[in-house]
């Protein structure tokens, strides 16, 4: 979504969306930068 993300937090036990967060900044990302791969998505 070009340098816009969302955080979606989801309960999977009541099985529905407990908070979502959108925000612009790529410092937000960095509590999921050792788990997942963007390189693919920015640029």
């Amino acid at each position: 979504m070009g340098k816009f993300f969302a955080e979606v937090w989801f309960d999977q036990v009541q099985n529905h969306i407990v908070k979502v967060r959108t925000f612009k900044c790529q410092q937000c990302l960095e509590p999921y930068l050792d788990l997942v791969d963007l390189s693919d998505v920015i640029s």
